[in-house]
C-alpha cells in the first residue's frame, strides 16, 4: 500500500512538473509575441527620432565645422593683405575648384603657399611651405595634412578689376596681375543656396573681414 501511494505521488508530481514546464514554456511564448508587438509598434517613430537626431548632430557638426572654417579664411586672407606689396607681394590664382596664393617672402620662414581645393563638395585647406637658405634649420613639414573648412561647397567665384579696361565683374576664374577684391564660396545644398546670400571674403582693405555680398548694390553688407 505504501509503494502504491509512493509511485502515485511520484507519477502526480512528474504531471504537475511537465505541466509547469508547459505553464513556463507558454509564458515564455507569449512574453516574446508581446515584445515583438511591442517592439514593431514602436519602431517607426522610434526609428524616426534616432534619424532626426542624427541629422541635428549632422547639422550641429556642419555649422561648427563652416563656423571654424569661416574664421580660418578670414584669418588667412587678412594675412594676405597685410603684406606690403612693395616688399613681399603675394601671387593669386583662381579657379572654379582651387585658389592658390603664395607668400613671395614671410620673414625668416621663407615663402609659403596655401591651396583651398574643393573636392567632393568639401572645401580643404592645404598648407605648403616652401623653405629658403635663411631657414633651412627650420622643420621640413611641406605638404601638410588637408583641413576640412566647409562642407557642401560648390564652386570659387571672384569679383573685382580685369580686362583692358579694368572692369569691375564676377569670374569664374582669376588671372590678373593683383588679386580680386572679393572671393565668393557657393554652395551646394540647395536648401542653403535659397536662403542665404552668397558668402564672399573682402580682399580689398588691410583689414578684410568675411561678409554677405549684394549683388545689387556691389558691396558688402
Amino acid at each position: 500500500m505504501d509503494d502504491w501511494v509512493l509511485g502515485f505521488e511520484n507519477e502526480r508530481t512528474g504531471v504537475v512538473s511537465e505541466l509547469q514546464r508547459g505553464y513556463s514554456l507558454v509564458e515564455a511564448l507569449v512574453s516574446v509575441a508581446l515584445l515583438g508587438a511591442i517592439a514593431a509598434a514602436l519602431a517607426p517613430p522610434t526609428y524616426t527620432a534616432v534619424r532626426a537626431s542624427i541629422r541635428l548632430a549632422e547639422a550641429a557638426n556642419e555649422s561648427e565645422t563652416d563656423r571654424v572654417g569661416d574664421e580660418t579664411l578670414t584669418q588667412l586672407f587678412q594675412r594676405m593683405s597685410r603684406l606690403d606689396r612693395a616688399s613681399s607681394g603675394y601671387a593669386f590664382v583662381g579657379e572654379p575648384r582651387f585658389v592658390t596664393f603664395a607668400f613671395l617672402k614671410d620673414g625668416e620662414t621663407g615663402a609659403s603657399a596655401i591651396d583651398l581645393k574643393i573636392m567632393a563638395d568639401e572645401l580643404f585647406l592645404f598648407d605648403s611651405r616652401l623653405l629658403t637658405p635663411a631657414s633651412k634649420n627650420l622643420s621640413e613639414e611641406n605638404d601638410r595634412t588637408p583641413i576640412l573648412l566647409m562642407e557642401n561647397v560648390s564652386r570659387f567665384r571672384f569679383y573685382g578689376p580685369q580686362g583692358p579696361d579694368l572692369e569691375h565683374a564676377w569670374s569664374d576664374r582669376w588671372r590678373e596681375a593683383d588679386p580680386p577684391l572679393l572671393v565668393a564660396i557657393e554652395r551646394s545644398d540647395s536648401r542653403n543656396a535659397a536662403s542665404q546670400p552668397l558668402r564672399s571674403y573682402y580682399l580689398g582693405s588691410r583689414a578684410p573681414v568675411a561678409c554677405l555680398f549684394d549683388q545689387v548694390v556691389r558691396q558688402c553688407r
